[in-house]
């Protein structure tokens, strides 16, 4: 349990890093953020510290910031949120669950080989962002090196924080799907990072794709940990 405590802080951080929000603020250890793209993440509080103040004082704190925002209030959590028993408050707020996902992890050695004709830029194109539905205007805010890998079919990110590479935004057009496009990207992907220090890679997805999860096991990605978002059911 700790183990996977450690490691949801710390992709919690890099995760953070690979989509800024456009606003943020802290209150009491809870960092907030808010922004006009669809992700969650970018639209939720990462309770990533806690301090002694009244968590209830903090609750009315958040629920007031979405407010004023136009946004529903939710919070990420994961086994590293704090303070514990965060869940069990939330639920008894009348936050419902949203969005339940899990975090798969594998080693970036093993992956580089399935790279294909793949494009690896250090922008997105055009037609990257037409494939991979990413939003530009949250990418253009990102800090931390990528990498755009990108053929005719399919598309992804690469986005590196230390040893550690966390692959976003992998999609390929349906007419493409299930003749290795995905896997060619992720290869790329792997021996981009691999080059530059990167050892493991993580990513997110949400436990009702289960196309992704069949294909990450396929490349010798292991489940990790799950998480979801709390939502406030009013």
């Amino acid at each position: 349990m700790l183990w996977a405590v450690m490691l949801a802080a710390r992709i919690d951080r890099m995760a953070d890093a690979a989509f800024p929000p456009a606003r943020r603020e802290e209150v009491g250890g809870w960092v907030l953020r808010a922004d006009v793209s669809e992700h969650r993440r970018s639209r939720s509080v990462w309770p990533r510290a806690s301090d002694r103040g009244a968590v209830e004082d903090r609750l009315a704190r958040v629920e007031e910031w979405y407010a004023e925002l136009g946004l529903p209030s939710r919070f990420q959590v994961t086994p590293a949120s704090q303070p514990a028993g965060l869940e069990a408050l939330l639920d008894a707020r009348g936050y419902a669950v949203d969005g339940p996902s899990a975090v798969w992890v594998g080693d970036l050695a093993s992956l580089a080989a399935a790279a294909g004709d793949v494009a690896i830029a250090d922008r997105p194109d055009e037609r990257w962002l037409r494939i991979s539905g990413g939003d530009a205007v949250v990418l253009e805010r990102v800090r931390v090196p990528c990498a755009y890998a990108r053929s005719e079919v399919a598309a992804g990110r690469g986005a590196l924080a230390g040893t550690w590479l966390g692959i976003y935004e992998l999609a390929t057009l349906p007419e493409a799907r299930r003749r290795g496009a995905a896997t060619a990207i992720v290869g790329a992907l792997a021996a981009w990072g691999l080059a530059r220090g990167a050892r493991r890679a993580y990513m997110l997805v949400t436990e009702d794709n289960l196309p992704a999860h069949a294909l990450y096991a396929r490349l010798g990605f292991r489940r990790a940990y799950r998480y979801s978002y709390r939502v406030l059911d009013r």
